[in-house]
């Protein structure tokens, strides 16, 4: 069951230099001081491509890794940082790509990375979008 969230009408407004110093809306051309903000004529929320690209990690965060055991001479190995998976050690594993991470770098890749290399090279090597 997938959460979706509801639509939100944003603007990327241009920069104009003096002498009126401030950002355009791009729907209705009032001028503001500064973004983020909302137009104060027709209300659209106004940002920048930093502020979007800043926040993406936020409104799509790494889903939470599964807890498994590691197997018997299966060999495993962290795809983030190829460190050997004991025997007994919990691991953890994207239910995505099923790749298996130390509990180092599930860490990392949640509180830093904001994306599992696993599903980056599944989806750069194959073309097909991955299932849900």
């Amino acid at each position: 069951h997938q959460r979706v969230a509801p639509g939100m009408w944003v603007g990327f407004p241009k920069r104009k230099q003096a002498p009126l110093n401030g950002w355009e809306c791009p729907r209705c051309h009032s001028l503001v001081p500064d973004v983020p903000a909302d137009c104060p004529v027709c209300c659209l929320k106004l940002l920048s491509s930093s502020h979007l690209a800043r926040s993406y990690h936020h409104l799509f965060p790494v889903p939470v890794f599964s807890s498994v055991q590691v197997v018997e001479d299966a060999g495993q190995r962290c795809r983030a940082c190829g460190q050997g998976l004991s025997h007994g050690a919990c691991a953890h594993e994207c239910r995505r790509c099923k790749a298996p991470f130390c509990g180092e770098c599930d860490g990392f890749i949640h509180e830093m990375l904001h994306v599992c290399p696993g599903c980056e090279a599944h989806y750069e090597t194959d073309s097909t979008q991955m299932p849900e």
